[in-house]
């Protein structure tokens, strides 16, 4: 969250990655519990909440969905390359963005911005978060390492194995 404000002086919101929401991609991508997985992302969501002036648990309820979201995709896609990573991540920050001004709308009645300014940036912002996102999954990945160990982090991809017509 201290390097999120420290960059959002210098990058206009666009333009800016949102390091929270990557943080819980790659949560979601290789923690090895929900549980842990939940409170972390949930706790996540809560300190963005009091940091920023948006409805106070959206940004909780929101990661808690896209964590969910993530952890469940990744066990049925093999997302270890880079360009399916980046891929993935704008789809999901693109989606993260657009669950924001829903429920801006809905509980405020007014969308941030005029017209439909607040899509092109939320454009933007997938794209930046894609672009970013190898780097940001690399940093996770050793930190998760070093709490957790090697062992905790491989989980397998859920296959269907069946018998071709015999």
């Amino acid at each position: 969250m201290v390097v999120q404000g420290a960059l959002a002086l210098w990058l206009p919101p666009p333009f800016c990655p949102d390091l929270g929401l990557l943080v819980v991609i790659c949560l979601g991508l290789s923690w090895p519990t929900l549980t842990t997985g939940l409170l972390l992302v949930g706790l996540l969501g809560f300190g963005a909440d009091l940091l920023s002036n948006s409805l106070m648990g959206q940004q909780a309820l929101l990661r808690i969905v896209a964590f969910i979201g993530v952890y469940v995709a990744s066990r049925q896609f093999n997302l270890k390359g880079s360009l399916p990573l980046m891929v993935f991540t704008g789809g999901v920050s693109l989606l993260y963005g657009l669950a924001v001004q829903g429920l801006s709308f809905f509980f405020m009645g007014a969308v941030a911005g005029q017209g439909a300014g607040w899509l092109i940036d939320s454009v933007w912002h997938a794209c930046i978060n894609a672009l970013v996102v190898p780097v940001v999954s690399g940093l996770c990945g050793r930190i998760f390492v070093w709490v957790i160990g090697e062992d905790g982090l491989e989980r397998a991809l859920q296959m269907e194995s069946g018998r071709g017509p015999g």
